[in-house]
């Protein structure tokens, strides 16, 4: 039933399956128009995605052809309002993953890590860090890279090139309050599925340090 820790179910949940995993079960999402959302705020006041501050940590088994990653693959996206802006979203491009957010005017941070070698029908653990001062991410408890281009922002058609790798813009909690949900595994809207399995989120309201990261790595899971 996809119901979270907190038992909370999700708001939609289409097009997607629970298949056996290590533990229990994990969920499996193939098709261009799967979905899965959950709230970000819940009634009663929990919060189970925070964007400007926090952590995200996921197993992640990709079903991709002869290990070819598809162009574009979401892991987790949200958006301030049903014309895309304000938003945050962690994915990958290819065999890079991508982490971008946008504030409530339009304007884009981007951060790129270098290529993975995911190969199929294999476990990796992900931890994405964010914070108003660094941005991180990892594989297997291992820290992949703070970043591998400068991130930039983009102002209508004018990059405006920084040297920081600090989230300096992202949606609002007014902005984000107005559809106030998440997508796990596709793109909102969809297009974009994980073509895979998905295992074991955890969301956090504060960056894990590396040393959390890499005691959270179990051997049960890894590839």
């Amino acid at each position: 039933n996809f119901t979270n820790q907190a038992g909370s179910a999700p708001n939609t949940a289409n097009q997607v399956y629970c298949v056996p995993s290590w533990g229990n079960n994990a969920v499996t999402m193939t098709n261009s128009l799967s979905e899965l959302y959950y709230n970000l705020v819940e009634a009663n006041g929990y919060t189970n995605f925070a964007c400007a501050n926090g952590t995200v940590r996921f197993w992640f088994q990709p079903n991709w052809p002869n290990s070819i990653p598809p162009p574009f693959t979401e892991f987790l996206d949200t958006y301030g309002n049903p014309s895309g802006n304000g938003a945050w979203s962690f994915g990958m491009a290819n065999n890079t993953l991508i982490f971008s957010t946008q504030s409530n005017g339009y304007s884009r941070f981007y951060f790129t890590y270098p290529p993975v070698s995911f190969q199929s029908n294999q476990w990796y653990q992900i931890a994405l860090t964010y914070s108003p001062t660094n941005v991180a991410v990892y594989t297997n408890g291992v820290l992949l890279s703070t970043c591998n281009e400068t991130p930039f922002t983009l102002i209508g058609d004018n990059p405006i090139w920084t040297v920081s790798d600090a989230l300096v813009y992202y949606p609002s909690a007014a902005l984000l309050a107005t559809l106030n949900e998440f997508s796990v595994g596709n793109l909102i809207g969809g297009y974009c599925p994980l073509n895979g399995q998905f295992d074991e989120l955890e969301t956090f309201n504060y960056p894990l340090t590396p040393q959390a990261i890499a005691a959270g790595f179990p051997s049960f899971g890894g590839a």
